[in-house]
Protein backbone atom coordinates (compact mmCIF):
# COMPACT_ATOMS: atom_id res chain seq x y z
CA UNK A 1 0.00 0.00 0.00
CA UNK A 2 1.40 3.10 -1.00
CA UNK A 3 2.16 5.55 1.52
CA UNK A 4 -0.55 7.84 0.16
CA UNK A 5 -3.30 5.70 -0.06
CA UNK A 6 -6.01 4.62 2.49
CA UNK A 7 -7.05 0.89 3.47
CA UNK A 8 -9.47 -0.69 2.59
CA UNK A 9 -9.61 -3.32 5.44
CA UNK A 10 -8.27 -2.80 8.42
CA UNK A 11 -7.26 -5.71 10.77
CA UNK A 12 -7.62 -5.27 14.60
CA UNK A 13 -5.50 -7.39 17.03
CA UNK A 14 -5.83 -7.31 20.47
CA UNK A 15 -2.53 -8.70 22.40
CA UNK A 16 -2.16 -9.18 26.17
CA UNK A 17 0.58 -10.84 27.64
CA UNK A 18 1.32 -12.96 24.63
CA UNK A 19 4.74 -11.90 24.05
CA UNK A 20 5.77 -15.28 22.72
CA UNK A 21 2.95 -15.75 20.16
CA UNK A 22 3.59 -12.25 18.87
CA UNK A 23 6.35 -12.87 15.80
CA UNK A 24 3.81 -15.38 14.43
CA UNK A 25 0.89 -13.69 14.35
CA UNK A 26 1.84 -10.10 13.21
CA UNK A 27 4.38 -12.10 10.38
CA UNK A 28 1.45 -13.76 9.35
CA UNK A 29 -0.74 -10.44 8.86
CA UNK A 30 2.23 -8.59 7.11
CA UNK A 31 2.54 -11.70 4.44
CA UNK A 32 -0.13 -10.95 2.82
CA UNK A 33 -0.99 -11.31 -0.87
CA UNK A 34 -3.34 -8.47 -0.96
CA UNK A 35 -2.47 -4.69 -0.41
CA UNK A 36 -4.11 -1.69 1.11
CA UNK A 37 -4.80 -2.91 4.52
CA UNK A 38 -3.66 -1.86 8.43
CA UNK A 39 -2.92 -3.79 11.03
CA UNK A 40 -4.23 -2.09 14.03
CA UNK A 41 -2.78 -3.70 17.08
CA UNK A 42 -4.02 -3.15 20.60
CA UNK A 43 -1.86 -3.36 23.70
CA UNK A 44 -3.98 -4.28 26.48
CA UNK A 45 -2.04 -3.12 29.11
CA UNK A 46 0.50 -6.45 28.90
CA UNK A 47 2.64 -6.73 31.68
CA UNK A 48 5.56 -8.85 29.47
CA UNK A 49 7.12 -7.61 26.48
CA UNK A 50 4.43 -8.12 24.13
CA UNK A 51 3.91 -3.97 23.67
CA UNK A 52 7.93 -3.73 23.12
CA UNK A 53 7.31 -6.31 20.09
CA UNK A 54 4.47 -4.50 18.64
CA UNK A 55 6.06 -1.01 18.56
CA UNK A 56 9.35 -2.92 17.29
CA UNK A 57 6.98 -4.06 14.06
CA UNK A 58 5.06 -0.44 13.61
CA UNK A 59 9.20 1.75 13.82
CA UNK A 60 9.59 -0.18 10.50
CA UNK A 61 6.35 -1.54 8.64
CA UNK A 62 3.42 1.69 7.71
CA UNK A 63 0.93 -0.84 7.97
CA UNK A 64 1.22 -1.57 11.50
CA UNK A 65 -0.05 0.71 14.16
CA UNK A 66 -0.50 0.14 17.90
CA UNK A 67 -2.59 1.73 20.71
CA UNK A 68 -1.14 1.22 23.98
CA UNK A 69 -4.53 1.16 26.68
CA UNK A 70 -4.92 0.22 30.11
CA UNK A 71 -6.15 -3.72 30.55
CA UNK A 72 -10.01 -3.64 30.26
CA UNK A 73 -10.52 -6.68 28.48
CA UNK A 74 -11.38 -8.25 25.15
CA UNK A 75 -14.13 -6.47 24.13
CA UNK A 76 -12.74 -2.95 25.11
CA UNK A 77 -9.83 -3.61 23.38
CA UNK A 78 -11.56 -4.68 19.52
CA UNK A 79 -13.73 -1.54 20.45
CA UNK A 80 -10.54 0.81 21.06
CA UNK A 81 -9.09 -0.88 17.43
CA UNK A 82 -12.79 -0.45 15.58
CA UNK A 83 -12.56 3.41 16.75
CA UNK A 84 -9.21 3.97 15.29
CA UNK A 85 -9.52 1.91 12.03
CA UNK A 86 -8.99 3.71 9.11
CA UNK A 87 -11.12 1.43 6.66
CA UNK A 88 -14.88 1.05 6.00
CA UNK A 89 -14.37 -2.90 6.08
CA UNK A 90 -12.84 -4.58 10.16
CA UNK A 91 -11.35 -8.23 10.31
CA UNK A 92 -10.35 -9.39 13.65
CA UNK A 93 -7.60 -11.87 14.66
CA UNK A 94 -6.66 -12.98 17.83
CA UNK A 95 -2.43 -12.01 18.85
CA UNK A 96 -1.97 -16.02 19.70
CA UNK A 97 -3.20 -16.99 16.30
CA UNK A 98 -2.12 -16.83 12.67
CA UNK A 99 -3.67 -16.09 9.41
CA UNK A 100 -3.40 -17.61 5.55
CA UNK A 101 -1.60 -15.08 3.55
CA UNK A 102 -4.31 -15.14 1.32
CA UNK A 103 -6.48 -14.31 4.39
CA UNK A 104 -7.41 -10.94 2.95
CA UNK A 105 -7.83 -11.22 -0.45
CA UNK A 106 -10.37 -13.65 -0.32
CA UNK A 107 -12.41 -12.16 2.17
CA UNK A 108 -12.34 -8.92 0.56
CA UNK A 109 -12.89 -10.66 -3.17
CA UNK A 110 -16.09 -12.33 -1.40
CA UNK A 111 -17.31 -9.52 -0.06
CA UNK A 112 -17.54 -7.29 -2.67
CA UNK A 113 -18.09 -4.08 -1.14
CA UNK A 114 -21.88 -4.88 -0.18
CA UNK A 115 -23.21 -3.19 2.52
CA UNK A 116 -24.72 -5.56 5.47
CA UNK A 117 -22.55 -8.69 3.87
CA UNK A 118 -20.51 -10.58 6.32
CA UNK A 119 -18.13 -12.98 4.55
CA UNK A 120 -15.55 -15.62 7.06
CA UNK A 121 -13.87 -18.68 5.82
CA UNK A 122 -13.16 -22.31 7.71
CA UNK A 123 -10.45 -22.45 10.53
CA UNK A 124 -8.00 -25.01 11.39
CA UNK A 125 -6.50 -26.06 14.18
CA UNK A 126 -2.80 -25.27 14.20
CA UNK A 127 0.20 -25.88 16.93
CA UNK A 128 2.79 -23.56 18.05
CA UNK A 129 5.46 -25.37 16.44
CA UNK A 130 4.00 -25.91 12.69
CA UNK A 131 3.08 -22.44 11.86
CA UNK A 132 5.81 -22.12 9.81
CA UNK A 133 5.20 -25.51 7.84
CA UNK A 134 1.34 -24.98 7.39
CA UNK A 135 -0.15 -24.90 3.83
CA UNK A 136 -2.71 -22.88 2.94
CA UNK A 137 -5.07 -23.28 -0.35
CA UNK A 138 -4.91 -20.15 -2.62
CA UNK A 139 -8.61 -20.35 -3.63
CA UNK A 140 -12.02 -21.08 -2.09
CA UNK A 141 -13.29 -24.89 -3.33
CA UNK A 142 -16.89 -23.49 -2.95
CA UNK A 143 -18.68 -20.05 -1.86
CA UNK A 144 -22.40 -20.52 -0.10
CA UNK A 145 -24.32 -17.23 0.33
CA UNK A 146 -27.08 -17.38 3.10
CA UNK A 147 -29.89 -14.81 3.51
CA UNK A 148 -29.75 -13.03 7.24
CA UNK A 149 -32.64 -15.98 8.50
CA UNK A 150 -30.58 -18.60 6.81
CA UNK A 151 -28.03 -17.97 8.98
CA UNK A 152 -29.74 -17.67 11.85
CA UNK A 153 -31.21 -21.08 11.47
CA UNK A 154 -27.35 -22.29 10.46
CA UNK A 155 -26.12 -20.70 13.94
CA UNK A 156 -29.08 -22.05 16.01
CA UNK A 157 -28.57 -25.50 14.70
CA UNK A 158 -24.72 -25.06 15.68
CA UNK A 159 -23.68 -25.14 11.88
CA UNK A 160 -22.17 -21.66 11.97
CA UNK A 161 -19.64 -20.50 14.33
CA UNK A 162 -20.41 -17.60 16.50
CA UNK A 163 -16.68 -16.19 16.77
CA UNK A 164 -15.74 -12.69 16.10
CA UNK A 165 -12.13 -14.03 14.52
CA UNK A 166 -11.97 -14.40 11.00
CA UNK A 167 -14.25 -12.98 9.74
CA UNK A 168 -14.75 -9.19 7.39
CA UNK A 169 -17.62 -7.54 8.09
CA UNK A 170 -18.37 -3.53 8.03
CA UNK A 171 -16.97 -1.39 10.49
CA UNK A 172 -20.14 0.53 10.92
CA UNK A 173 -21.69 -2.89 12.28
CA UNK A 174 -19.37 -2.94 15.48
CA UNK A 175 -19.91 0.86 15.93
CA UNK A 176 -23.38 0.35 15.61
CA UNK A 177 -23.20 -2.69 17.97
CA UNK A 178 -19.82 -2.75 20.34
CA UNK A 179 -18.58 -5.88 21.74
CA UNK A 180 -19.64 -5.74 25.93
CA UNK A 181 -17.73 -4.52 28.45
CA UNK A 182 -16.64 -6.73 31.22
CA UNK A 183 -18.33 -9.48 30.37
CA UNK A 184 -16.26 -12.80 29.55
CA UNK A 185 -17.32 -15.05 26.97
CA UNK A 186 -17.81 -11.63 24.39
CA UNK A 187 -18.13 -13.47 21.12
CA UNK A 188 -20.71 -15.93 21.99
CA UNK A 189 -22.22 -12.75 23.68
CA UNK A 190 -22.42 -10.21 20.67
CA UNK A 191 -22.67 -12.73 17.56
CA UNK A 192 -26.53 -12.84 18.21
CA UNK A 193 -27.10 -9.11 17.89
CA UNK A 194 -23.93 -9.05 15.16
CA UNK A 195 -25.69 -11.73 13.09
CA UNK A 196 -29.21 -9.85 13.38
CA UNK A 197 -28.19 -6.76 11.87
CA UNK A 198 -26.43 -8.34 8.30
CA UNK A 199 -28.42 -9.03 5.48
CA UNK A 200 -26.31 -11.56 4.51
CA UNK A 201 -23.13 -14.07 5.13
CA UNK A 202 -21.09 -15.52 2.98
CA UNK A 203 -19.36 -18.59 3.49
CA UNK A 204 -16.02 -19.70 1.58
CA UNK A 205 -14.92 -22.85 1.73
CA UNK A 206 -11.27 -22.91 2.51
CA UNK A 207 -9.28 -22.36 5.60
CA UNK A 208 -8.06 -19.37 6.39
CA UNK A 209 -7.64 -18.86 9.90
CA UNK A 210 -5.28 -20.92 12.37
CA UNK A 211 -6.86 -21.29 15.37
CA UNK A 212 -3.75 -21.81 18.84
CA UNK A 213 -4.79 -23.55 21.44
CA UNK A 214 -3.11 -21.77 24.03
CA UNK A 215 -3.38 -23.30 28.10
CA UNK A 216 -4.64 -20.47 30.38
CA UNK A 217 -6.40 -18.42 27.55
CA UNK A 218 -10.44 -17.81 27.72
CA UNK A 219 -11.69 -20.53 25.96
CA UNK A 220 -9.00 -22.94 27.84
CA UNK A 221 -8.89 -21.80 31.58
CA UNK A 222 -6.76 -23.29 33.73
CA UNK A 223 -9.76 -23.71 36.15
CA UNK A 224 -13.00 -21.82 36.24
CA UNK A 225 -14.06 -19.30 38.54
CA UNK A 226 -16.95 -17.42 39.37
CA UNK A 227 -16.99 -14.48 36.81
CA UNK A 228 -16.55 -17.57 34.19
CA UNK A 229 -20.20 -18.92 35.19
CA UNK A 230 -21.80 -15.00 35.90
CA UNK A 231 -20.57 -14.78 31.92
CA UNK A 232 -22.27 -17.87 30.86
CA UNK A 233 -25.49 -16.71 32.35
CA UNK A 234 -25.24 -13.19 30.74
CA UNK A 235 -24.33 -14.55 27.25
CA UNK A 236 -27.85 -16.67 28.13
CA UNK A 237 -29.95 -13.82 29.41
CA UNK A 238 -28.68 -11.63 25.98
CA UNK A 239 -29.39 -14.11 23.59
CA UNK A 240 -32.97 -14.73 24.64
CA UNK A 241 -33.42 -11.07 24.25
CA UNK A 242 -32.19 -11.27 20.86
CA UNK A 243 -34.14 -13.88 19.62
CA UNK A 244 -37.40 -12.56 20.61
CA UNK A 245 -37.17 -10.43 17.67
CA UNK A 246 -36.33 -13.63 14.90
CA UNK A 247 -38.91 -15.47 12.94
CA UNK A 248 -41.18 -18.10 14.70
CA UNK A 249 -40.83 -20.02 12.88
CA UNK A 250 -37.13 -21.01 14.41
CA UNK A 251 -38.65 -21.12 18.05
CA UNK A 252 -38.18 -24.64 18.55
CA UNK A 253 -34.05 -24.40 16.93
CA UNK A 254 -33.61 -21.10 19.25
CA UNK A 255 -34.34 -23.53 22.53
CA UNK A 256 -31.95 -26.11 20.67
CA UNK A 257 -28.98 -23.56 20.74
CA UNK A 258 -30.22 -22.09 24.06
CA UNK A 259 -29.98 -25.36 25.55
CA UNK A 260 -26.32 -26.03 24.47
CA UNK A 261 -25.57 -22.95 26.23
CA UNK A 262 -27.32 -24.11 28.99
CA UNK A 263 -25.13 -27.42 29.07
CA UNK A 264 -22.35 -25.40 29.35
CA UNK A 265 -23.53 -23.79 32.63
CA UNK A 266 -24.11 -26.98 34.14
CA UNK A 267 -21.11 -28.31 33.01
CA UNK A 268 -19.26 -25.40 34.58
CA UNK A 269 -21.35 -25.19 37.81
CA UNK A 270 -20.25 -28.94 38.48
CA UNK A 271 -16.28 -27.53 37.79
CA UNK A 272 -16.65 -24.55 40.12
CA UNK A 273 -14.81 -24.48 43.85
CA UNK A 274 -17.38 -22.39 45.28
CA UNK A 275 -19.81 -25.06 46.04
CA UNK A 276 -22.63 -22.86 46.88
CA UNK A 277 -22.98 -21.04 43.82
CA UNK A 278 -21.77 -24.17 42.11
CA UNK A 279 -25.15 -25.68 43.63
CA UNK A 280 -26.78 -22.19 42.56
CA UNK A 281 -25.61 -22.16 39.05
CA UNK A 282 -26.07 -25.78 38.55
CA UNK A 283 -30.10 -25.61 40.05
CA UNK A 284 -30.95 -23.44 37.50
CA UNK A 285 -29.31 -25.01 34.32
CA UNK A 286 -31.02 -28.38 35.33
CA UNK A 287 -34.57 -27.13 35.92
CA UNK A 288 -34.48 -25.01 32.60
CA UNK A 289 -33.20 -28.42 30.66
CA UNK A 290 -36.07 -30.49 32.11
CA UNK A 291 -38.40 -27.90 31.37
CA UNK A 292 -37.09 -27.72 27.78
CA UNK A 293 -36.72 -31.52 26.81
CA UNK A 294 -39.86 -31.80 25.30
CA UNK A 295 -38.98 -29.13 22.63
CA UNK A 296 -35.83 -30.87 22.10
CA UNK A 297 -36.96 -34.05 21.67
CA UNK A 298 -39.86 -31.88 18.70
CA UNK A 299 -36.88 -29.96 17.16
CA UNK A 300 -34.55 -32.65 16.84
CA UNK A 301 -37.77 -34.69 14.97
CA UNK A 302 -38.33 -32.20 12.59
CA UNK A 303 -34.86 -30.72 12.14
CA UNK A 304 -33.00 -34.15 12.01
CA UNK A 305 -30.75 -33.05 14.27
CA UNK A 306 -28.30 -35.67 16.08
CA UNK A 307 -29.65 -37.58 19.70
CA UNK A 308 -26.39 -36.02 21.51
CA UNK A 309 -28.29 -32.76 23.04
CA UNK A 310 -31.04 -34.37 24.34
CA UNK A 311 -29.06 -37.42 25.67
CA UNK A 312 -26.72 -34.66 26.95
CA UNK A 313 -29.65 -33.00 28.50
CA UNK A 314 -30.76 -36.32 30.45
CA UNK A 315 -27.50 -36.89 31.88
CA UNK A 316 -26.81 -33.12 33.26
CA UNK A 317 -30.68 -33.32 34.66
CA UNK A 318 -29.51 -36.63 36.68
CA UNK A 319 -26.59 -35.05 37.37
CA UNK A 320 -23.71 -32.59 35.91
CA UNK A 321 -20.84 -34.01 37.69
CA UNK A 322 -21.89 -37.41 35.47
CA UNK A 323 -22.00 -34.99 32.47
CA UNK A 324 -17.93 -34.06 33.20
CA UNK A 325 -16.99 -37.38 33.08
CA UNK A 326 -19.27 -38.43 30.26
CA UNK A 327 -17.56 -35.48 28.40
CA UNK A 328 -14.17 -36.15 29.35
CA UNK A 329 -14.63 -39.94 28.16
CA UNK A 330 -15.79 -38.47 24.72
CA UNK A 331 -13.12 -36.30 23.97
CA UNK A 332 -10.10 -38.70 25.19
CA UNK A 333 -11.76 -41.00 22.46
CA UNK A 334 -12.59 -38.21 19.79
Amino acid sequence: MDEHESPVVSVVVPFYDVEECVDDCVRSLLCQDFDRYEVVCVDDGSRDRTGELLDGYASTDPRVRVLHTDNRGLSEARNAGVRAARATLVSFVDGDDVVSPHYLRLLFDAHGGVPGRMVAGRTRGVRRDEVESVEWRPAAQGRLALSRDDAIRRYLRWDLGFVAWGRLAPRDLYLRIPFEPDVLYEDSYAFPSHLSALDEVVLLDVELYGYIPRKGSLSNPHFLTHPHLEGKLRTIEHFCDVALAWPPDLRRLTVWRLDRHLLRLAEFSAQLGDRRRAKLYGSLARSALAKDLPWLLRARREEHLSWQLPAASVIAVVSPRLLCVVDRIRRQHA
